[in-house]
């Protein structure tokens, strides 16, 4: 498994634990651990972004990233960014009853997922790189079969300005 993982230049060592904790540790001095609680369900993977940045995903379905620096670990943004649905407009109560009485009830109105993964995400891999060692380009691979990659530049954007 992948639940830990060094920064390709540097000295950082970063992991995550099933407490639902991210940890980072300069392994050169191992002086302080810099640990934050999310309050996500745990992580199972993470992958250095930038030299003071990575991703960690798991059990949320959400790729999340995270940025270092000396005061610790911190939240950045979920990067799992869903678009608005556009058109469809306002149901009528005639249309919408007669919906519910095609479909029926289920009983599980609250477990409908909003992510592009359905289950667990079990890997993150870096898939381009700019000239400086960024990652510019990721894949995560999940339990529900799918291979999504995120395109930085575009995530970037659509978060308003993210920089890694």
């Amino acid at each position: 498994k992948q639940w830990y993982q060094r920064r390709v230049r540097g000295e950082q060592l970063a992991w995550v634990a099933h407490d639902a904790s991210v940890n980072v540790v300069n392994s050169a001095s191992l002086t302080k651990v810099h640990t934050i609680l999310t309050p996500s369900l745990p992580y199972s993977c993470l992958l250095w972004m930038s030299e003071m940045s990575f991703v960690a995903a798991g059990f949320g379905y959400c790729p999340d990233l995270y940025t270092v620096s000396a005061q610790g670990v911190s939240f950045t943004a979920k990067l799992d960014v869903k678009k608005e649905k556009s058109g469809g407009g306002e149901m009528s109560a005639m249309a919408r009853f007669q919906k519910l009485d095609v479909q029926g009830q289920t009983g599980n109105a609250g477990t409908t997922v909003t992510t592009t993964h359905e289950n667990c995400i079990t890997e993150i891999r870096a898939m381009a790189r700019d000239a400086s060692g960024t990652v510019t380009k990721f894949a995560t691979a999940g339990k529900d079969g799918r291979l999504v990659t995120w395109d930085m530049e575009s995530l970037s954007a659509a978060l308003g300005g993210l920089s890694l």
